[in-house]
């Protein structure tokens, strides 16, 4: 469960992959702080076009190209999907996944079952908060955002 997932602080590299700036710094050391540009998922997903123009000025290329790929989403899913054992058969003959995508046409529960999304529980939450609250407020400061969304 995603408690279990989450705990350790060390070795969890759930926690690790999420220190932010602990990845960051790691780059200072051979960059100047002018030379990064921080980017977040949630600006490319809901101010896409700003956020790639903020890109390419950043990177001084033309920030007025525009693409209509630029409006496409990739590898969205409305649920998450565990494969049933018939997928994993399949996948494993040749040709099998092109069979997989058709029956999943027909009958999309036969080859997969939707994953509940996990819920963290208080404590954990807590935990969290903790751990990344000095990552993140340091993140804060370098990039000068508050990262508001980003409360545990």
């Amino acid at each position: 469960n995603i408690d279990e997932a989450l705990t350790g602080d060390r070795e969890n590299n759930y926690i690790q992959t999420s220190r932010y700036f602990m990845q960051l710094d790691r780059y200072l050391q051979y960059y100047a702080p002018e030379q990064i540009l921080l980017v977040t998922q949630e600006n490319l997903a809901t101010d896409r076009l700003n956020t790639l123009q903020t890109i390419f000025r950043f990177l001084n290329v033309d920030s007025d190209f525009q693409d209509p790929r630029f409006s496409e989403a990739s590898h969205e899913s409305a649920s998450k999907k565990q494969p049933t054992s018939l997928r994993l058969k399949l996948l494993q003959i040749p040709g099998g996944r092109l069979v997989s995508k058709a029956i999943s046409l027909v009958n999309p529960d036969s080859i997969g079952t939707a994953i509940a999304k996990p819920t963290l529980s208080s404590s954990s939450r807590q935990q969290l908060a903790e751990m990344f609250h000095d990552d993140l407020q340091k993140l804060r400061q370098f990039a000068g955002q508050s990262f508001a969304n980003w409360s545990v």
